[in-house]
């Protein structure tokens, strides 16, 4: 992701035709000129072509990118390679941005960004060591990482495996003598190893009743 982003680093809104990811955002180019402000369409773009799932919950918005994060449980203060840092978050729409982590050295993150400066804007890629939530190294302040899903399953739990089906039954039995007595059929060889009695090692240390299982 981070090769992705840096690849672009200069282009402006219509490179490759103009940016867009996920089905519900719009290309940031159309007939040679930039469309709208386009900094959410170059992060989807740039998640889109690394396999990124879940990408029908972004839009032309950068505020999309932290309610991707609320529905997947990605939202972090730490910062990863390629997660979409959003500023901003809960502010008008036109104060909202999003760019990508491209690298992290030290206490340093490098991030790269669609839409910077005056219109039409390109990409550009800047460094910085004020990288908290909170703090405003580029004029808006972070609101918050956002690691992307990869993989068929973003956002879906993974059920549990069926348990394996045992071919052994066991039965017990209540002896005349108050002793208690096993038996174990294995219906696959279709065999049973006849009664015997049942030690206290085996779970039994006062009988006071008996069921088959």
């Amino acid at each position: 992701m981070a090769a992705t982003a840096l690849a672009e680093d200069g282009n402006g809104a219509c490179a490759h035709g103009g940016y867009d990811g996920g089905p519900g955002q719009s290309s940031s180019c159309s007939g040679g000129r930039r469309t709208h402000a386009w900094c959410a369409d170059f992060a989807g773009w740039v998640w889109a072509q690394n396999g990124v799932t879940g990408l029908g919950t972004l839009d032309d918005l950068a505020a999309s990118f932290y309610e991707y994060g609320l529905k997947y449980g990605t939202v972090s203060s730490t910062p990863h390679v390629g997660d979409s840092v959003v500023y901003n978050y809960g502010g008008s729409t036109a104060d909202d941005h999003v760019a990508i982590v491209t690298g992290i050295s030290g206490n340093t993150v490098t991030i790269t960004g669609g839409n910077r400066g005056s219109y039409p804007g390109k990409v550009s890629t800047h460094s910085t060591t004020s990288w908290g939530v909170g703090s405003a190294p580029f004029g808006k302040p972070i609101s918050g990482y956002i690691s992307p899903v990869t993989g068929t399953g973003a956002g879906t739990q993974t059920p549990p495996a069926t348990p394996a089906a045992s071919p052994v039954v066991h039965l017990y039995a209540l002896g005349s003598d108050q002793r208690v007595y096993g038996d174990n059929g294995n219906y696959s060889a279709n065999t049973w190893s006849g009664f015997n009695q049942v030690s206290n090692t085996q779970g039994f240390s006062e009988i006071t009743a008996a069921a088959g299982s």
